[in-house]
């Protein structure tokens, strides 16, 4: 029996979940909620920002309601949150101003090029760790600034909030509305001074965005008010914050510098816990990872894949699979390993930072099989998480395994491929949702109190099992591939 239970809620890119957990961090009922992305142009990415805040309330409503609750009281919720994506929004009104800017959205690429033509690239990058990409918050505001009417009108209203998505669900959410972000989603803005974890005046500057216009920075754990009793029927706190990656991080249990978790989804990052030292590297990002209560910064180290769930959704889409599920098939398909894809559908990420990279597949023949691009696809995203892998190996923070989540983790093929690339035991959990798992864990700290998931959430376990000598081979094939694929827009 369950004697009281914590909400976690995942407000993703393309899917809204709430879990409920018990203490022992045991899932008790779950409901998901699609959140649709629109694509007006090429490389744009947006959402209506009222789609994001119904798919909270409506898997929030769904799920309190659960018989598999069985009566028992909810003590407090976390949420997590999708990351850079932005909200332009009044404050008078409560109303958006525009589409959110999806995180993956590449329209800010001119304003990123002239910011690099302007030198200010190493004070930025020096300042919030993060390089100037279309990837972070800051230039998706600038943009809003410069090319929306309704937000400047805003601004010289005095009312306009520009936002991460948590912001604006929480003004929507909460009984006595606040204007609030936490610490780690500041830290992935491209506006948070990383060593001191405020918002630095010399970034605003530089993007054209105001004080007033961003939110306070909270605590990841802490009461910041209460679920409106019209959709939640019921008192329940709001007390646990985070962007999605780092509270995957924390619901794998990587509290201790040098552990390291791949959230599979839309895209796929890789995080590792860095420790209360900011720092420094390149190719991998900086990034706070949370701060609790009295404690410093904890930070950690984030690589990310832009595509990785999106590739094989990709693959359906074309109808080389009928559905994602099918990429578990290929497993027995014989191997074509000339065969390459670079999943560089929406830009490279970490470490190559090359927006104008595009997808390619190299080594293809008359005899090619479809499941063997699809098998080509799936070592592509394996092969990018190598490659934060290694970035991460030369800035001198090693990994020993990778702990993974995600729908793509329980793909056999995948993970196999990625054990044997990157030479690291990879341990794929029985919890679908690490993000929501997280955050609910943060809301408990909120009251002194734990969820222990136990040693027993590992549904697979995979070693490596190729030597190194075919892995340096693999890797010299895969650099090539990349380099083909780089700057491919600007020819």
């Amino acid at each position: 029996m369950h004697e009281g239970l914590w909400l976690g809620v995942d407000a993703g890119t393309t899917r809204t979940k709430a879990v409920l957990f018990d203490s022992q961090g045991t899932p008790v009922a779950d409901a998901v909620r699609t959140v649709k992305a629109h694509y007006p142009r090429p490389g744009w990415v947006e959402q209506d920002p009222n789609d994001l805040v119904s798919a909270v309330i409506a898997a929030i409503h769904k799920i309190l309601r659960d018989p598999r609750r069985q009566g028992h009281p909810v003590h407090g919720m976390g949420l997590a949150n999708q990351g850079e994506t932005v909200v332009a929004w009044d404050a008078k009104t409560g109303q958006a101003l525009a589409p959110a800017i999806v995180w993956q959205c590449r329209r800010t690429f001119e304003l990123c090029e002239q910011l690099q033509a302007s030198e200010l690239e190493p004070s930025i990058q020096s300042i919030s760790g993060l390089p100037i990409d279309p990837y972070f918050s800051s230039t998706k505001m600038q943009w809003l600034l410069e090319e929306v009417p309704e937000v400047q009108d805003a601004r010289k209203a005095g009312t306009l909030r520009l936002s991460t998505t948590d912001s604006w669900i929480l003004w929507h959410l909460l009984q006595d509305p606040i204007y609030i972000t936490d610490v780690a989603t500041a830290s992935r803005t491209q506006l948070l001074d990383l060593t001191q974890g405020t918002w630095s005046d010399e970034l605003l500057k530089v993007f054209k965005v105001q004080r007033w216009e961003l939110p306070t920075i909270v605590l990841n754990s802490g009461v910041v008010g209460m679920i409106k009793p019209s959709l939640a029927g019921e008192r329940i706190p709001v007390s646990g914050l985070a962007v999605d990656q780092q509270a995957a991080l924390f619901g794998h249990g990587c509290h201790e510098a040098g552990q390291a978790k791949v959230s599979y989804g839309t895209g796929a990052f890789l995080l590792a816990n860095a420790g209360t030292q900011r720092p420094e590297a390149k190719g991998v990002l900086p990034t706070i990872a949370w701060q609790l209560g009295d404690e410093r910064l904890t930070y950690a180290l984030d690589g990310g894949v832009f595509t990785a769930g999106a590739t094989i959704e990709w693959l359906v889409d074309l109808g080389l699979l009928e559905s994602p599920e099918d990429a578990g098939l290929v497993t027995g398909t014989p191997e074509d390993e000339q065969l390459v894809m670079v999943p560089a559908l929406a830009g490279l990420g970490a470490p190559w930072w090359d927006p104008t990279a595009r997808g390619t597949v190299l080594g293809i023949h008359r005899g090619t099989r479809r499941e063997q691009i699809v098998q080509a696809a799936l070592r592509g995203i394996a092969h990018r998480i190598d490659d934060i892998v290694q970035a991460l190996d030369k800035v001198g923070h090693p990994l020993t395994e990778l702990r993974c989540d995600g729908g793509p983790s329980r793909n056999p093929y995948l993970m196999q491929y990625q054990s044997d690339i990157t030479g690291l035991k990879a341990q794929v959990t029985t919890i679908e949702n690490l993000a929501a798992l997280g955050v609910a864990k943060m809301a408990a700290l909120a009251f002194n109190l734990s969820i222990e998931t136990g040693n027993g959430t590992c549904v697979g376990a995979y070693e490596p099992a190729r030597n190194q000598l075919w892995r340096d081979h693999a890797r010299r094939r895969w650099a090539k591939a990349v380099e083909r694929a780089g700057q491919w827009s600007t020819l």
